[in-house]
């Protein structure tokens, strides 16, 4: 699953890196250390890593300022994904910010293993020929998806999409159904902004998990065009 794969693991708790080293150590992969920010960016800037897998509250740099740094020098990788036991920045900040993947402390191994695995795979094998689980929710948008960027329905990000939506029915989670116009595939909601904030309009958050061939190439074609640090736009 990992085999080959350079991961580095952050965290000033030598516990939960030892966790992480080993599991990813049974399936091959090639896996650094470190206790914090600074110290993580300094080995990132000498070594081609695939992930960095990170904790937020470390003395010595946090892994806020890790996940900025990184994701300036590189947005595309490594991939990072920020793991956190406190309210420190909300799933919206953070894939905006250009995090592949947040996860609230605890977490289920399992599930982690599954985000890992996926965010390693290049992004045609990640979103074309998948099938979806059935779903009812749908994301439907009356206009064409050159109109929905112009007009500010829809922002991309580098894995996925705000779309402006009244969302009172969605949450976090959920699995939805995504067209717009000629666009269209399946996504993840990773979080939903019920009410308009001053510069935020009401909307939701979500990644994409498939998309069919066309709506790949309009994707890929965006995404060769625009050099977006966001993984999942706020906005």
């Amino acid at each position: 699953m990992f085999k080959g794969k350079k991961i580095l693991v952050v965290d000033d708790e030598p516990d939960l890196r030892e966790i992480l080293r080993d599991e990813f150590q049974l399936d091959s992969a090639h896996v650094q250390e470190a206790q914090n920010g600074i110290e993580a960016f300094e080995l990132v800037k000498k070594n081609k890593f695939d992930l960095v897998v990170t904790d937020i509250r470390m003395p010595g740099g946090d892994g806020i300022d890790l996940a900025k740094n990184i994701k300036t020098l590189n947005a595309d990788s490594p991939a990072v994904i920020l793991i956190t036991g406190f309210a420190d920045i909300s799933p919206e900040e953070a894939y905006d910010l250009g995090v592949e993947v947040f996860y609230a402390k605890p977490f289920h191994l399992d599930s982690f293993r599954q985000s890992v695995e996926r965010v390693l795979k290049p992004l045609s094998e990640r979103l074309l020929n998948k099938s979806s689980s059935p779903t009812s929710i749908q994301i439907d948008l009356p206009t064409q998806f050159d109109d929905a960027l112009k007009t500010g329905f829809l922002h991309l990000g580098r894995g996925g999409a705000f779309v402006k939506i009244e969302a009172p029915q969605f949450r976090p989670g959920d699995e939805v159904q995504l067209k717009i116009g000629d666009f269209e595939g399946s996504g993840n909601i990773k979080w939903v902004r019920i009410e308009s904030t001053p510069g935020y309009p009401a909307g939701v958050g979500l990644e994409f998990l498939s998309l069919n061939q066309p709506s790949f190439v309009l994707f890929d074609s965006w995404l060769k065009a625009h050099q977006s640090q966001s993984y999942i736009p706020r906005r």
